[in-house]
């Protein structure tokens, strides 16, 4: 899937939750999204926070490995573009570089395999200019990603 450039997307709290407003053309519907990069962040730093808080299908389909890849790719959101019982399509969201006074962004393509039973996961960026950019991380190096520590209350 290629990607597609987006005027002034709006990243907002509805009840609560980020949510991503966005319209790929003039004319098409707005869609209205579920910000997972951010809701995971929330979860991350709430750590009492029910995991529920989450889609199901984004732990199964290696959210959390996703989201670590974005942040060294600027990403401002994640995106479920579709869901079936069976597979997950993710779209991400980066500012456009060199654009003033416009608010466009790229909507791009992102996807995980692996991370279960020890397994390594692997997270395939599309980047705005065409590029693809492959992350792997290792089962140790995502598990404070997955499940934080407690906090511990000083007293």
């Amino acid at each position: 899937m290629s990607d597609v450039e987006v005027y002034d997307p709006k990243f907002d709290d509805f009840h609560g939750e980020p949510m991503v407003t966005w319209r790929e053309k003039s004319g098409a519907a707005a869609r209205v999204t579920l910000n997972l990069l951010e809701q995971y962040r929330r979860w991350r730093n709430d750590q009492k926070g029910p995991r529920y808080s989450l889609p199901e299908a984004f732990w199964q389909t290696n959210g959390p490995a996703i989201v670590r890849a974005l942040g060294y790719c600027g990403a401002k959101a994640l995106v479920f573009d579709w869901v079936t019982d069976r597979k997950v399509c993710y779209r991400w969201f980066a500012k456009k570089p060199g654009t003033t006074g416009a608010d466009w962004y790229h909507v791009c393509s992102v996807s995980a395999e692996g991370g279960t039973l020890g397994a390594d996961s692997r997270v395939n960026v599309e980047l705005p200019n065409g590029e693809s950019v492959h992350f792997s991380f290792m089962n140790l190096q995502m598990q404070d990603w997955v499940k934080p520590e407690p906090k511990v209350e000083e007293g």
